[in-house]
């Protein structure tokens, strides 16, 4: 069937904006970091089997505590700042140098806490190797720049950096890794690309974006710590219903129920990174949005919301009647319990949907970061207790309840939080001197 002429037309022309040109990069470092894993997870399945590529995940989950830290949501606020700069025709040297050092400052707490755990706390120091070849990526990532190449609008380049290492790693996976004994491997292949990508982007950025990293004193580190702040407690206690749940599910069962869950999380997670992109892409543009004040920042998010929640209860509906089909293919033999966690998992990403317009797009974009932080991290709170309570009975399943259990509130929470904020999206209104009024 041939495709109507306005079709490639219109898709054409918008790749050819910044904006779109952004968005395509955005889902570029999505298939590097989401897409792919769902492309040789299938295989560490079948060579692993159950117990070792638990394990393999434990470690990388641990891992992801480190990419977390080192982030402290400079992904929006540094992103947010040198947005703001470059609209004023301010040098962006002496923000991206302090950016650079407070994520230093975050990255050697991170080495000294990796330290305590690998010296005196199993199951931590019975494979204290492994952890510290995945420090090597939380190093990588530390220094990637992309919150820099974003607010410039040049993600093409950094995108195509982070996609070829990650590409080339997947093929190395089915080369050099072949059973549970090259579990080292497959996490030194996990780790690598974020190196490689970060010492690549660094040097681009001095010689395309003209950004030069100049002495700033340690204080301007700690005040680009302290702006990230409330972001990163948003973004840490959504951790404790996403990356804790296989750290928690993995001390307090074994290795086969975190095979079980993570296998099936794989697949929620890179149904829920087709929303990041979207996200990423737009949040410079709602952060520019509320320099014209509260009301135009609702009506941005109004026209954003059916993007995010069409695209989220599409991608809930292929999980959960597509699980009985993709599961077999992509877990393999051994692993038809994680086919029933998918699909308790698949309203996931609708959830997660709505939260993105109330939280990034509008809280965030209007600096409400501590009420955004307040609502996270409650939510999260209420997690790890249910968690706690639930593992125990139901082991894998339970994580999954409690999983979907908070990123069902969340999206509840944020809408309360916005009409207590004066903000009403879901009728296009704001408060003013106590009097709703339209946006």
């Amino acid at each position: 069937m041939r495709l109507p002429q306005w079709l490639p037309d219109g898709i054409s022309r918008r790749l050819s904006t910044p904006l779109g040109r952004s968005a395509a990069s955005l889902y570029a470092i999505h298939v590097a970091g989401y897409i792919l894993p769902v492309i040789y997870f299938p295989y560490l399945l079948r060579v692993f089997g159950v117990a070792a590529f638990g394990l393999y995940a434990f470690v990388v989950a641990v891992a992801r505590y480190g990419l977390l830290v080192t982030d402290w949501g400079f992904a929006y606020t540094a992103t947010r700042d040198l947005a703001q700069e470059i609209d004023a025709g301010e040098p962006l040297d002496t923000t991206t140098s302090a950016v650079f050092g407070g994520r230093a400052l975050l990255l050697a707490g991170c080495a000294a806490g990796l330290a305590v755990l690998t010296l005196a706390v199993p199951p931590f120091s019975d494979r204290p190797g492994l952890y510290w070849v995945a420090f090597v990526g939380v190093a990588g990532s530390a220094f990637l720049p992309v919150w820099l190449f974003q607010a410039c609008e040049r993600l093409p380049v950094v995108a195509g950096i982070q996609l070829a290492s990650r590409v080339v790693s997947t093929v190395l996976i089915f080369v050099l890794v072949s059973s549970g004994a090259d579990v080292a491997t497959a996490i030194w292949l996990w780790s690598l690309p974020w190196a490689v990508s970060a010492i690549v982007a660094i040097a681009v950025a001095y010689r395309l974006l003209g950004v030069r990293l100049v002495p700033t004193p340690v204080g301007e580190w700690w005040a680009a710590v302290r702006s990230g702040a409330a972001v990163f407690v948003s973004l840490a206690a959504a951790s404790l219903y996403t990356v804790s749940n296989v750290i928690l599910l993995g001390l307090i069962t074994d290795t086969v129920q975190v095979g079980y869950f993570a296998a099936a999380e794989a697949l929620v997670i890179a149904a829920v990174g087709l929303l990041g992109p979207v996200s990423q892409v737009l949040f410079p543009r709602s952060a520019q949005a509320a320099e014209q004040g509260r009301g135009a920042v609702v009506r941005h998010a109004r026209r954003l919301a059916p993007i995010f929640v069409g695209l989220g209860a599409l991608l809930s509906l292929v999980l959960f009647l597509g699980g009985p089909v993709l599961g077999p293919l992509f877990f393999g033999p051994g692993f038809g319990e994680s086919v029933r966690l998918l699909q308790i998992m698949s309203p996931i990403p609708l959830a997660i949907a709505f939260a993105t317009v109330l939280g990034p797009q509008l809280l965030l974009a209007l600096r409400l970061d501590g009420r955004y932080a307040s609502v996270i991290v409650s939510t999260a709170l209420f997690n790890v207790v249910l968690t706690l309570a639930l593992v125990p009975l139901f082991q894998a399943t339970g994580t999954s309840l409690s999983a979907l259990i908070a990123e069902t509130l969340i999206p509840v929470g944020l809408l309360v939080t916005c009409a207590r904020s004066g903000l009403d999206p879901v009728r296009g209104r704001v408060r003013r001197a106590g009097v709703w009024q339209p946006a």
